[in-house]
Formats: structure tokens, sequence, C-alpha cells
């Protein structure tokens, strides 16, 4: 009787006898087989499988792009000075870098908008944005009067320290005295030319007697002027006046009277106009409602409400 072998017969016949294992080396790859044959009569195993030794490069940390991040700009636009009781837009936008195309935030990405205004009602109180949405539209109703110098705008994008941007304000009741005055001008003054056009010529021309020296006897005397001579005479006169008082005991009247003497020569050349407007002109109310409307315009725009916009810093949107 055969004493029974420690080895299965499948396995003599493919275990080499040299190296007594199933591996055969060379090249510096390994040939492994892949088991043992469905039938002992084929003779052969499966292809072998070949490791490469080569080591795989580790892949880099992802950049902001490549975890779906975006760089903004935040804008701000709000009105730096305002009337009080009256409601006013504050804008806030999260603008593209560089100019380029502005594309929806990162998907899970907010933005918090909350606007901080002492002295002044805001409504809502804060926004989120987030996809499409890069503005934020708050409404301000100031309470208090005067310069609101520590108003700002936070926007956190949750990643790091918020950013605040500052939005001084300027409270006023109204456009003032200035204003109304023009406005008023503007209406009365084209009627008052029309009534002075419909009055005769010798009751509306400028008439001046000052004491000159007689050009014959050289003594004081009262001489009449007319015209753009008694408008000089008479400028003339205020300005003697208000130079013979010391300065130290000028008052306002004569400062005054002192400024309208330096200004004689601009005077004058007004009142020459003056006297044009008086003649048969169709065209001199017309002319006087377009100038006072012009000037009303520029004094409304340079009392009225003024707008502004600050730009912060570049700031990183990214996903969660």
């Amino acid at each position: 009787m055969a004493k029974p072998s420690s080895q299965p017969d499948w396995l003599d016949d493919h275990v080499s006898p040299s190296t007594g294992s199933g591996r055969e080396e060379s090249g510096g790859l390994t040939s492994v087989p892949t088991g043992p044959s469905t039938s002992s009569a084929s003779g052969s195993s499966g292809p072998p499988i070949k490791v490469s030794s080569t080591s795989v490069p580790r892949p880099s940390a992802p950049s902001i792009s490549q975890l779906g991040g975006v760089e903004c700009i935040p804008r701000v636009r709000y009105f730096r000075k305002l009337f009080r009781g009256h409601v006013y837009p504050l804008v806030v936008q999260l603008g593209a870098k560089g100019g380029e195309s502005v594309g929806p935030l990162p998907a899970g990405a907010q933005v918090e908008v909350q606007p901080f205004l002492p002295g002044a009602m805001v409504w809502p109180q804060k926004r989120t944005l987030q996809g499409d949405k890069r503005e934020a539209r708050f409404w301000v109703m100031p309470l208090a009067k005067g310069k609101l110098r520590e108003g700002y705008v936070s926007i956190s994008s949750g990643t790091g320290k918020a950013q605040e941007l500052r939005v001084p304000m300027r409270v006023k009741e109204g456009r003032g005295w200035l204003f109304w005055l023009c406005l008023w001008l503007t209406l009365l003054l084209p009627v008052g030319v029309f009534i002075l056009r419909a009055l005769p010529v010798d009751t509306v021309v400028f008439e001046y007697t000052a004491i000159r020296p007689s050009p014959s006897t050289g003594e004081e005397t009262a001489m009449p002027f007319k015209g753009r001579k008694a408008v000089e005479a008479w400028l003339e006169d205020l300005e003697a006046e208000a130079k013979a008082i010391p300065a130290q005991e000028r008052s306002i009247r004569h400062w005054l009277m002192l400024l309208l003497g330096k200004g004689k020569p601009y005077l004058a050349e007004a009142y020459d106009g003056y006297e044009i407007m008086l003649q048969e002109n169709m065209l001199a109310e017309p002319i006087v409602f377009v100038v006072m409307l012009l000037i009303t315009l520029i004094v409304g725009w340079w009392t009225g409400a003024k707008r502004r916009t600050v730009v912060g810093e570049v700031m990183k949107v990214t996903g969660p």
C-alpha cells in the first residue's frame, strides 16, 4: 500500500521543482498563476497578472475653482445725504472680479448682509444671498438729524471674518431757504420784468444825486447822475463811507457796503443788461424764466439728496 502524499496531485503539476513555489520572476515583474485548472488533462493555467512597481503620485490640494468657489467684490450703493422722514434704498451687490461675467454662487453657499445704521430705521434687518441672487435691497428711513458717522454694512460668507463697509450719512430737514428763494424768483421775476417793461422808461431808470467837486469852481456841490453813471456814483459813496470807519468798529452793514463797492464793475455791467431788457424785446420774460429755472435746478441738485458707491475688498465664497 502506497503512502499518501502531503500535497495534492494538481499542485505537483504546476509547481516548479527548482523554486518549489508557484511564482516566476522576470525583469522586475511577477507572474502569479490564477488558480488550479478545471481539468488535469488541460495541463495549463490562466494568463499571469502583471503588477507594475511604478509609484502613483498623490493628488494635490484642490483649488478654489475645483471646490466650486468664486471670488466676489461687494459694492454698496446708498444715499450719503438725505432728508429726515423720507425712505431711501440701500443696495448691496456681489460683483465679479476683474470684469468677468457674473455667475451664480456655489451650491449651498450663503452670504449674509446686514446694515447697522444708528439713528435710522432699516427694513429688512438682514438678507441672505445664494444661488442666482447676488443683490440685496434694503430701505432706510433716517430718524435723527445731523451726521450719522457710525453706520456700516456687514457682509459675511461664513468662511472668515465679516467684511464691514462704512456708510456715513448726513441727514437734513429739507432743501433749505436758498432753493425755495430760487423757486419763487423763477415764478415772480418774469412777471416783474413784464410789469417794468410796461411802465415808462423814465420811471424805471436809476437816478442818484451825489456830492462831487464842481468842475468850474471846485466846491462840493450836488450833482445828479442817471443810468450807469448813477450806479457807479452810488457804489463809490458806499465804499468811501465804509472805509472811513476803522476796521475794528465796522458792523455787518459796513462790510456789506465795502463788498458792494469792490464789485462796482460787475454791478455796472449788470445794470447795462437791465436797461437792455427794458427795451421793446418780447424775449425778455422767456429768457429770465429759462435762466432762473436753470439756476433753480442747479441749486436743487446741490441741496438735494446725493448717492455714493462704496467698493469692498475681494471675498471668497465657497460651498459647504
